[in-house]
């Protein structure tokens, strides 16, 4: 099970999870708490929108304590369900989380999820046998991308987060 995912709303100044678009809270303990709510927490183009959790705790309201914020790629390549909708040139992960993206380059991320998949798979199947020179190539790929990622899968709804478009960018802005 992978930890489960939460996206900071700017418009509603909250944070929302799930495919019903919850609203949850940051926990005052939490590192990742700031006075004043979504609005408060780090912002900006260069930002990413998207954290990840363990649990969700319920008082007076539905509460996060043990929070990361993560960029995109990791949630393409590390989380749930991944669907590519080619013609509206969007990635889904997990049925809610929608990026945009050039068909193109959703393709070779669909591609780069399923490598991913078999080669956890054998290692989970086969502890024993180490990795083949291809799946080393992949794997190395998969970490270069990872390290220098720019951030450039943008969040489908721009009313909600919107960023900067790049030059040279195989992405849609």
């Amino acid at each position: 099970m992978y930890p489960k995912v939460m996206l900071r709303n700017d418009t509603l100044k909250a944070y929302v999870t799930g495919p019903k678009q919850e609203t949850v809270y940051i926990h005052p303990s939490s590192v990742n708490f700031a006075k004043g709510g979504a609005s408060a927490a780090a912002t900006g183009p260069d930002v990413s929108p998207w954290f990840v959790f363990n649990s969700l705790v319920k008082s007076s309201r539905m509460y996060v304590w043990e929070s990361c914020r993560v960029s995109q790629f990791p949630l393409v390549l590390f989380g749930g369900e991944l669907s590519v909708k080619h013609h509206a040139k969007l990635v889904t992960v997990d049925k809610w989380i929608q990026f945009k993206c050039h068909a193109k380059t959703a393709v070779v991320l669909k591609m780069m999820r399923e490598e991913l998949d078999k080669i956890l798979q054998k290692r989970i199947d086969e502890p024993e046998k180490g990795t083949t020179e291809r799946e080393e190539r992949w794997l190395e790929m998969m970490v270069s991308i990872l390290e220098g990622e720019d951030d450039s899968l943008r969040y489908e709804d721009k009313a909600v987060h919107q960023r900067h478009k790049k030059e040279n960018n195989v992405f849609l802005a």
